[in-house]
């Protein structure tokens, strides 16, 4: 054999070799995708199949601040006192029920400057033992509310309402929550004032009754767990100190 055939023979060689070599990177990199599409794939099909059977709590915020009479302590007559605060509405919008719900609250105004909602909590727990709060709250049910309304300084033009839900689906080991924070303005220039009819002296006059102001929001933040189950971060502090 001479040595133009052994050269030659070592070059078909290592061509083979080259190309074999380069038909095994490129199966490696086929495994690879093949494998990333499935865990992918994988991935998917379980967030799917979670979202599908697992509750989804939120809870509609709708605000509102209104004036009426009140009889002062003293006896000296009438002056109006101011309401403010929210109805809270929960909604489970997933397909399970939302089991051991848990609800911390707080509510802060500019002129009182205390903590609203635990004001309201003591004075239920005082006058009926209990204050009520949803607990469990089933798919599309209705009436599972909270009215986070109180007397607040007669200055106050601003608040804040703060909110804080954990709750648990099926498993009752995994935990679920949501969180809104809602600043509103009081519109006290927005006004609609309801009247009754009133005979004093065989003359009908119109008295006011109650007086609705507007609500301005002015800053909203809302979060919830997602499926990657990110920790919920603490109800906001008392702005107005």
């Amino acid at each position: 054999m001479s040595s133009e055939d052994s050269e030659d023979q070592k070059r078909r060689r290592w061509d083979w070799n080259s190309v074999s070599a380069i038909a095994a990177v490129i199966a490696l990199f086929l495994i690879l995708g093949q494998n990333l599409r499935l865990t992918k794939s994988i991935n998917l099909q379980t967030k799917t199949l979670e979202l599908e059977n697992r509750p989804y709590l939120y809870v509609d915020i709708q605000p509102g601040v209104s004036e009426k009479p009140e009889s002062r302590s003293d006896g000296g007559g009438e002056y109006w006192n101011l309401y403010l605060g929210a109805k809270l509405v929960y909604k489970n919008i997933g397909k399970t029920p939302a089991s051991n719900v848990k609800s911390e609250l707080h509510m802060y105004n500019n002129a009182d400057k205390v903590d609203d909602a635990e004001r309201l909590e003591e004075w239920y727990i005082d006058q009926f033992g209990y204050f009520p709060r949803p607990t469990t709250v089933f798919p599309d049910q209705t009436g599972q509310e909270i009215g986070l309304f109180v007397d607040a300084g007669e200055g106050a033009t601003e608040y804040l309402v703060t909110l804080r839900i954990s709750y648990t689906g099926e498993d009752a080991d995994k935990e679920y929550w949501y969180s809104a924070d809602m600043r509103y303005r009081i519109e006290k220039g927005n006004v609609r004032e309801m009247r009754v009819l009133v005979e004093e002296d065989g003359q009908v006059t119109q008295r006011p009754t109650r007086r609705e102001y507007g609500v301005w929001l002015l800053e909203t933040r809302t979060d919830y767990d997602a499926v990657g189950n990110r920790e919920m971060q603490p109800a906001l502090t008392n702005p107005y100190l």
